[in-house]
């Protein structure tokens, strides 16, 4: 902060948040894990990322586990660190409402040692990852109040379908999603939907399943108009930079009445010409 010149009064320095840099070295005396294990129980925001390069586990070094309870956590980073497992439930890490990561899962979810199941999540953004796409589904079906979920150059080797559902959702980026052919959206207040550099054969536009709706308060009820959204709202804004759609998607969003339908054929023009 001190080098960036930022001065002590700035709210941005009032941050509560602990920081577990991981460098890759051979020595025995260096385990990062112990400090995950002794985190204090009172930890709101927790960043848990690499320097001086990536960190991978081989037969020397382990990769790290983060399946303990933190019952104040609010804000997870995890970047540029293998990690061995990680499971995050409504019972270790109950306020848990943001989620950020980065080259950091593929292994574990791989070996089936991914579990996000948290109903008070929020945010998601996941970059750079490659591997079984179940778990994800699994995180999204129980986040019914998720707002933002943002993927980049995701690659899902088994599940090639994602479905959204949530009142809450207010904009969906996917860049460079590889395999995934079928979006399904449950998501009556949606103002973005980005979809750039992905080949989607299907996207299908539902109503919010009972779960969903139970939990809405008395005004967000009088606000809910069925799968399309509240017709009068600003228009749904759709970017899909180089993305090829298939016909049940293309019937899809021209059926939609709150799409810009002249933005989304723009669009479609440009990418065609290679712009």
């Amino acid at each position: 902060f001190h080098e960036s010149g930022i001065s002590e009064e700035d709210t941005r320095r009032k941050l509560n948040e602990c920081v577990l840099l991981v460098q890759h070295r051979e020595e025995d005396d260096f385990q990062p894990q112990i400090t995950i294990d002794e985190l204090p129980d009172d930890v709101e925001s927790l960043v848990i990322r690499s320097v001086c390069g990536y960190y991978e586990s081989n037969e020397r070094i382990p990769g790290l586990a983060l399946k303990r309870r933190l019952p104040n956590l609010k804000t997870l980073r995890i970047w540029g660190v293998d990690m061995a497992e990680v499971e995050l439930t409504d019972e270790l890490a109950p306020q848990l409402e943001r989620i950020e990561i980065n080259s950091s899962i593929d292994k574990c979810a791989e070996r089936g040692k991914i579990k996000i199941v948290l109903s008070e999540l929020r945010y998601f953004k996941c970059d750079y990852y490659s591997g079984p796409g179940k778990f994800l589904q699994d995180m999204l079906d129980a986040a019914v109040e998720l707002m933002f979920f943002k993927t980049y150059k995701l690659y899902l080797e088994d599940h090639h379908e994602l479905a959204i559902r949530s009142f809450c959702c207010v904009k969906i980026d996917l860049s460079r999603a590889s395999g995934l052919s079928k979006l399904t959206l449950a998501t009556p207040s949606l103002q973005v939907l980005q979809i750039c550099g992905t080949d989607l054969n299907d996207i299908e536009f539902q109503a919010l399943p009972k779960r969903c709706t139970d939990i809405l308060h008395l005004s967000a009820r009088k606000r809910y108009s069925g799968k399309y959204g509240d017709e009068n709202r600003s228009p749904l804004r759709v970017i899909a930079d180089g993305t090829h759609f298939g016909p049940r998607a293309e019937k899809a969003l021209q059926k939609h009445p709150r799409i810009d339908k002249g933005s989304v054929r723009a669009q479609r023009a440009n990418s065609n010409s290679g712009g």
